[in-house]
């Protein structure tokens, strides 16, 4: 299953072009119907492009999002996917300044951050990742640094059952 995946991942990931909407959909629906997700493998396109749009198409999102979906219906994970990402928002306003200025952030330098923080411990909390006092463009970039280190599978994202906690580790490298 996770080399079809992976298979599935690195097409859609080397098309940026105009074929990446329907590489994704591709995606979907045949993780639908590994996870057995009644309907999903068969749904229109229209049914699928909210759940394209909320992820903005990333197919590791899309994974997680489907992931989901034998839980509870597509209506209400997406809801739940945006009420997750408001309230992280809200907790960074909460601790923000109100000053406006320009950062230079540098998504490679977030990625030495995160691999420096799991270097020496078994797992770390998703959430522990984050630092929200810094506000929230440094939660998007954080963010973002994570997806890129899974991509280049620097690191493994698990999560034991929905809605459970989510935890990250270095990837184990045989010597």
């Amino acid at each position: 299953m996770i080399v079809d995946y992976r298979a599935l991942l690195d097409r859609i990931l080397g098309s940026l072009d105009a074929g990446r909407y329907d590489a994704a959909l591709a995606l979907v629906r045949q993780a639908g119907a590994q996870h057995n997700v009644a309907g999903l493998a068969a749904a229109s396109d229209a049914d699928l492009r909210p759940l394209y749009a909320a992820v903005g198409g990333n197919p590791l999102a899309l994974l997680l999002v489907v992931g989901q979906l034998h839980l509870s219906d597509l209506p209400t994970v997406l809801a739940d996917l945006q009420e997750a990402w408001r309230d992280m928002l809200k907790r960074a306003r909460l601790v923000q300044h109100h000053k406006i200025t320009r950062e230079e952030l540098s998504v490679r330098e977030h990625m030495g951050q995160v691999l420096k923080a799991l270097q020496g411990r078994r797992f770390v909390e998703f959430e522990a990742l984050f630092d929200p006092s810094r506000g929230s463009t440094v939660l998007v970039v954080t963010f973002i640094a994570l997806l890129e280190l899974a991509k280049e599978t620097l690191i493994e994202i698990t999560q034991a059952e929905a809605f459970s906690p989510i935890y990250v580790r270095l990837a184990y490298t045989p010597a």
